[in-house]
């Protein structure tokens, strides 16, 4: 009996040698349990009941027990290896159950087969490893999915009443884009990024010095059609625009702090030409066909000729530091006439008509010395006029007081 006594005493004076030794087993233990965590979580999914985890962790256990090679035959060593392994299990099965207990508080666990990451409030929810480089978490799907969403976020059963509630926020580093949305077939009808709302907002954007919301690529946005024709129903937020079922644009206006009404947005209609009006500082002086009159057409400085039309450059000429840019589509002008031979009609015109529109810019009589009128005429696509002054010579002043693009 002393003998056994002895033996088992010395088992265990073994054991203790080999703390170190179990430390290190133990250790990788953690180390396999990290690499199984993916298994665990699928034995997690299978056990809806929630019965017994310990089966699923004593088999790792178990198994990094069995990395023990020391058999030396002896009863001692026998002895010894019985308490390292009962020791082993016990330690490595309870720091399994930490692990576990650690994993479902994380809130990482599976409920009809659905994966859920969870965070406690103001606790911040950490999907895969924190980025420390130029490396970036994504959710990518799978080859041949047909999921509509890859990555949904639904906040809509918050009580929040502040208008920045949102479902998803997106911060970027300094001078660079909190949310960034691609669509990856340009042939078709994608979004980058769409935003849907029952009552409020669908995509806000909120800069600190910057642009709020910006449209990359091509620059373009879409507006989609209201159901009807015509102003939009009810009143809404100054500053809210929408298009209706034909295209035409309005937006809601009024004084500052208000409700809004609808304004139709003037635009130029298909097969026609125009734009804004812009005055110039002082009126420019196009034409003087008076002999010694300074214009900014002064090799011009005779009569028009009867029933002839003569062309006259208006864009890209300067005059007295003014001038009409390219791209201009139509003038605004005065027009006078003197010096008549008789009776006489001047028409005015674009440049790019064959002949004379039987409208008249103005008309003349002999005992008239001077006479002038409004004229408004569009330009052709090179910026030219035409002038054609009926039945007898004349000579005319053209002063030009805005342009329109």
């Amino acid at each position: 009996m002393s003998d056994r006594s002895g033996d088992l005493a010395g088992a265990m004076g073994a054991s203790a040698r080999s703390t170190e030794e179990q430390l290190s087993a133990l250790w990788d233990l953690v180390q396999q349990q990290q690499r199984e965590l993916g298994d665990l979580r699928s034995h997690l999914a299978q056990d809806r009941a929630g019965s017994d985890r310990a089966s699923v962790v004593a088999p790792v256990a178990t198994a990094a027990v069995a990395t023990d090679s020391k058999a030396d035959g002896d009863t001692q060593g026998w002895a010894a290896r019985a308490m390292r392994r009962s020791l082993l299990k016990g330690v490595g099965a309870g720091a399994a159950a930490v692990m576990g207990a650690g994993l479902l508080a994380a809130g990482q666990q599976a409920t009809g087969g659905t994966e859920r990451a969870e965070a406690a409030d103001t606790n911040p929810m950490v999907i895969g490893t924190i980025n420390t480089g130029k490396s970036t978490t994504q959710l990518n799907d799978d080859t041949g999915a047909t999921a509509d969403v890859l990555f949904s976020v639904d906040n809509s059963h918050s009580t929040s009443t502040l208008a920045t509630a949102a479902g998803v926020k997106g911060q970027g580093p300094p001078d660079t884009i909190g949310v960034y949305g691609f669509d990856s077939a340009p042939s078709a009808m994608g979004f980058g990024v769409r935003g849907e709302s029952d009552l409020g907002f669908g995509v806000v954007g909120i800069s600190a010095t910057g642009i709020d919301l910006a449209a990359d690529g091509t620059g373009i946005l879409l507006q989609r059609l209201q159901a009807g024709a015509g102003t939009p129903p009810g009143s809404f937020v100054i500053g809210e625009q929408a298009r209706d079922a034909n295209g035409e644009m309005f937006i809601s206006v009024g004084p500052p702090l208000s409700t809004g009404s609808w304004s139709q947005v003037a635009r130029i209609q298909s097969g026609f030409v125009g734009g804004a009006i812009n005055f110039l500082a002082s009126p420019y002086r196009l034409l003087d066909t008076r002999p010694g009159q300074p214009s900014a057409t002064p090799s011009r400085n005779t009569p028009l000729p009867a029933n002839t039309p003569v062309t006259v450059q208006v864009t890209g000429v300067t005059f007295s530091n003014e001038s009409i840019p390219a791209g201009a589509t139509g003038i605004i002008g005065n027009l006078t006439v003197t010096d008549q031979g008789g009776g006489i009609n001047v028409r005015v015109f674009a440049g790019d008509l064959a002949s004379a529109p039987l409208a008249s810019s103005i008309t003349a009589f002999p005992v008239t010395p001077f006479l002038a009128n409004n004229v408004l005429t569009r330009l052709s696509s090179d910026g030219k006029i035409k002038m054609q002054a009926d039945n007898f010579s004349v000579d005319v002043i053209f002063d030009i007081t805005a342009f329109i693009m």
